[in-house]
């Protein structure tokens, strides 16, 4: 009987805990969530928890089972729910993490009754989706062929390889080692790269392919530039020694945005590190990064400048270049390279940069910019100085900026008052060609002395169907200046009176005696010339070309011609007097006369008494002959 009482208490105890679980029973209900995810990523469980009990209020934990897969990073916190009720909609974040393989995972979530031992879980089943990567990383570093760098292969995705081998994708040649390696997931390797041996070096990115024993190749970039021996023949030598501290775009504010033919100014500060004073040599470079080749800059493949620096000191040198009209339309194409050494020592110390690796600079790739219809005149040529009668000759290159071919293009060359209106013959000129025309005129012999200005323009973008030019250059302009024309001023700086100092005889020399006064009011000098007078004479002598005068000051100067032998008539020639920009002019006429034995005796001796005095002895002393020879024969 005993033994009967025993086991029914043991009974109604578990029939008591039983009805108190009940009563306190709470279950996870509408539970959702991704049914597939990545590794390393978060995926969120959405559900809800019934209470049904005994208790007003039962208050809920949750927690995860030390069995799950993952890590619960956000669970809801101690939640209270009124009996036969359910709670609003609870959210939890489960992590999975990176190195999580593929396959199905299994997590579990708990929901704990604080006022009785009941609880409730529910089982999260989610797919782990294949996600096989490799990544590259490594601190920038110039190759060449002296100098190595290394990099970091790393496993980020949830596949191991069995096998990864690497090469190189350009035209370039590097070497690794390990050049073929396995990686499990989350795994990483080491390895050296080596420049071989090449003249077909040149500043680029490095690309590494990557293949896996699953057939998948990646491309990987690396942060390393291949460098020709063009900047630093032997890598990087002690670099600290020489920094470049600075490289600046000062002619365009620092934006890096040019156009053809611009003129560019680049300032590049060099700071010398070593224990004394050295001298330097800094070059600079435009690379074409489609074209893998150098740009030349003014007919060089770089620009190349000297300085001295003492010890511990910076200075700035500059680069001034035109634009270089073979630069085609683009963003981030050309780049500036900069390079610094000592000079005559380049193997031991020297350092070089891409403009944007410089520290605090703004910029470095260069943006060129062309419109679609551009044509401008430059490379102007011609004398600043012409003479009335004489020929000038102007010479301009015509340039092509577009990115559109141009048709029947022509220039003109014009001035009113010399009545120049010149057009060229028509040419084709395609995008980034250039083309030499050349004029050629006579100034007119009636033309003021003075300056004039010629404007040449570019007429382009013919429309055929209406014989029409819809664009024209800018206007180039080049300014000449004319003499020996006709004076243009009322105020003479000089006066200048001409005389005969001779006759004038056909066959003979003919002397003309100038006197030049200084009429201005200060000290000045003259330049003294005879002009016009060879059609008709040859200048023998000016007794004095270059004089010097006092204000006031006046100056006798004696010029002599030859007069040809078939001249005749009244002739005329100029007196010129030139001091700086000033120029006067004296008009001079003659009258020659005929060179007959007779007139060219009495001319001869004409208005020259000792020669009148030895003509007369000499008549006499004929004479006498005469006489005595009569006598003679009378006998």
């Amino acid at each position: 009987m005993a033994n009967k009482k025993v086991i029914l208490s043991i009974v109604a105890i578990f029939a008591a805990l039983f009805l108190v679980s009940f009563a306190s029973a709470g279950t996870i209900t509408s539970a959702s969530y991704s049914s597939t995810a990545l590794h390393n990523s978060n995926v969120i469980v959405s559900f809800n928890v019934t209470y049904v009990g005994a208790d007003d209020v039962s208050t809920y934990n949750f927690s995860k089972s030390s069995s799950s897969v993952g890590n619960w990073v956000t669970l809801p916190g101690p939640t209270p729910i009124t009996n036969d009720t359910t709670s609003s909609q609870l959210t939890a974040v489960l992590n999975i993490p990176a190195s999580t393989p593929e396959g199905t995972i299994t997590a579990y979530l708990y929901a704990d009754n604080m006022n009785s031992t009941s609880y409730d879980n529910e089982t999260i089943t989610i797919t782990i989706s294949s996600d096989p990567s490799l990544s590259l990383s490594g601190t920038a570093v110039k190759l060449t062929e002296t100098q190595n760098g290394t990099i970091n292969v790393t496993n980020d995705g949830n596949v191991g390889f069995s096998t990864i081998t690497l090469s190189e994708n350009g035209e370039f040649n590097v070497s690794f080692s390990p050049a073929s390696f396995a990686l499990v997931a989350g795994g990483s390797q080491i390895v050296t790269i080596t420049p071989v041996s090449t003249t077909n070096f040149f500043p680029d990115t490095l690309t590494i392919v990557a293949q896996t024993n699953t057939g998948t190749n990646y491309t990987l970039t690396s942060a390393y530039s291949v460098y020709e021996d063009f900047f630093c023949d032997y890598g990087d030598v002690n670099d600290t020694k020489v920094e470049i501290t600075s490289i600046d775009d000062t002619s365009s504010g620092d934006e890096w945005e040019w156009k053809p033919l611009d003129e560019v100014t680049i300032d590049v500060e060099v700071e010398n590190n070593l224990a004394e004073d050295e001298d330097f040599v800094v070059e600079l470079a435009i690379y074409d990064t489609q074209e893998h080749s150098y740009v030349d800059i003014d007919d060089e493949n770089a620009l190349e400048q000297y300085v001295s620096i003492d010890e511990g000191k910076s200075e700035e040198v500059t680069f001034d270049f035109k634009v270089p009209i073979e630069m085609d339309d683009s963003d981030g194409r050309y780049v500036i390279y900069v390079k610094a050494y000592v000079d005559g020592d380049e193997d031991k110390y020297c350092n070089s940069y891409l403009a944007t690796e410089v520290s605090g600079n703004s910029a470095g790739d260069i943006k060129i910019t062309k419109e679609s219809k551009e044509i401008i005149l430059d490379d102007l040529e011609f004398s600043t100085n012409a003479k009335a009668g004489e020929l000038v000759v102007v010479s301009t290159r015509a340039y092509n900026l577009g990115t559109s071919n141009q048709d029947d293009v022509y220039i003109s060359l014009s001035n009113t008052k010399l009545k120049l209106d010149l057009e060229s013959s028509k040419f084709d000129l395609d995008s980034g060609e250039s083309k030499l025309i050349e004029f050629s005129f006579v100034v007119p012999d009636d033309a003021e002395n003075g300056d004039y200005t010629l404007d040449l323009i570019a007429f382009f973008d013919y429309k055929k169907s209406s014989d029409y030019y819809s664009k024209e250059s800018d206007t180039l302009t080049a300014k000449i200046t004319v003499s020996d024309g006709t004076s243009s001023t009322t105020s003479a700086l000089t006066g200048l009176a001409a005389s005969l100092d001779s006759d004038s005889v056909a066959g003979e020399e003919m002397e003309v005696l100038t006197t030049i006064t200084n009429l201005g009011t200060t000290r000045a000098t003259f330049v003294i010339s005879a002009l016009d007078y060879e059609s008709w004479a040859t200048l023998s002598s000016i007794s004095q070309r270059i004089v010097t005068l006092d204000a006031g000051e006046g100056q006798e100067i004696k010029i002599t011609l030859n007069v040809k032998e078939d001249a005749s008539g009244e002739q005329t020639f100029k007196i010129e007097s030139r001091s700086g920009e000033k120029v006067d002019v004296k008009q001079v006429a003659v009258e020659i006369e005929d060179g007959s034995l007779l007139s060219s005796l009495s001319n001869y001796v004409g208005g020259n008494s000792m020669l009148w005095l030895i003509g007369a002895v000499n008549l006499a002393l004929v004479l006498l002959v005469v006489f005595l020879a009569v006598r003679v024969f009378r006998r």
